[in-house]
């Protein structure tokens, strides 16, 4: 995220111009190509404008939608923000917290866990930590410590597996080549004790481990290593890791991702941020087959995305397509640094 992804993104860019770059390719190992795709081998995406939201965020990095209230809650290079609707109509943001590195979420019953750094734009931080806060309607939320990871130089993806209640933590560690995803147990009946950090992906196999998700028991993650790879993980039923196989891959720089849902469609697609190119992919996430890619110009470095959830009360249209644009990496001055979103149609 930080030191060497910059560079990295400054040496796309040579790469870019040079016309170097091919386009995306896929693998089809889960399946063939097509089998869950028929449904959309004729569809078309549609892209409506893309809409900013009031108010900036420095180095916008991952949000959730709080259950079941619905509130948009925003990470950000100095703090966590809440999306609201102003009495005018607008849409801005609102800082609920203020200080610290904050990365990735996650919400485990009324208690949403995110990812701390005392010092962001480094991968020398003192402490990187895993906080936690009682969630409500409304309100501040208030974070505590609640773990703090060993052998960590830079926090990123997060996600929680409910089965066996464990977070997995992706450690990006660009400039220490010391990539992995761990597992840290959640006691259930307490929901601030975590413990027993275990290495669950080391870095042969998850060498820059970037966001991270879990669907139909299986962990997701991206890699920007020199080809930058979505993998996929079956969790097997004792807990540890089955085969990585790579879902989709590009000369690229990827971050998050999240699944959407279309009325009329039976299987979702998988939206990927493409942080260097500025793009939104959707994907098949099981043989990760293109189905569309945002238009837009004025992406900067699309960090995470998000759909927002079916009923929802919350200050977005129900269905929108929401995402943090970072921008360059601790440049607060700059393009990034903010929300946005955009409908999408099929035909």
């Amino acid at each position: 995220m930080a030191g060497l992804r910059y560079k990295l993104l400054l040496l796309f860019g040579v790469v870019l111009c040079a016309g170097m770059m091919t386009q995306a390719a896929q693998t089809c190992e889960a399946q063939p190509c097509g089998e869950e795709g028929d449904e959309w081998a004729a569809a078309k995406l549609n892209f409506g404008t893309n809409f900013p939201v009031e108010g900036r965020v420095f180095d916008a990095e991952n949000q959730i939608f709080l259950e079941p209230w619905k509130r948009h809650i925003v990470t950000g290079g100095d703090g966590v923000y809440e999306i609201k609707r102003a009495a005018n109509g607008s849409l801005l943001t609102s800082e609920l917290v203020a200080g610290g590195y904050f990365l990735g979420l996650a919400q485990v019953g009324s208690f949403v866990y995110a990812l701390k750094q005392s010092k962001g734009c480094s991968e020398s931080a003192v402490d990187n930590l895993i906080v936690a806060a009682h969630a409500t309607g409304s309100g501040p939320l208030t974070f505590v410590n609640v773990f703090e990871l060993q052998g960590f130089t830079l926090p990123n993806g997060f996600a929680y597996h409910p089965q066996s209640h464990r977070f997995f933590v992706a450690d990006t560690a660009f400039l220490k080549n010391s990539g992995k995803i761990v597992a840290v147990e959640l006691n259930p009946s307490n929901a601030l004790q975590l413990s027993n950090q275990t290495t669950w992906l080391d870095h042969s196999v998850a060498s820059h481990p970037n966001g991270l998700r879990i669907f139909n028991e299986s962990l997701y993650f991206s890699d920007d290593d020199l080809l930058t790879h979505l993998y996929r993980v079956p969790i097997n039923a004792n807990g540890t890791p089955g085969t990585a196989k790579s879902v989709y891959w590009r000369e690229s720089i990827f971050d998050d991702f999240q699944l959407v849902h279309f009325v009329g469609k039976s299987a979702p697609l998988l939206m990927l941020c493409d942080y260097a190119r500025g793009e939104i992919v959707f994907l098949d996430h099981l043989t990760g087959e293109e189905r569309g890619v945002t238009p837009f110009e004025d992406f900067t470095g699309p960090s995470s995305v998000m759909q927002v959830p079916a009923g929802s009360s919350s200050e977005f249209p129900e269905g929108a397509i929401v995402v943090t644009d970072k921008g360059v990496v601790c440049d607060s001055t700059g393009n990034g640094n903010r929300v946005s979103f955009f409908n999408v149609t099929i035909s």
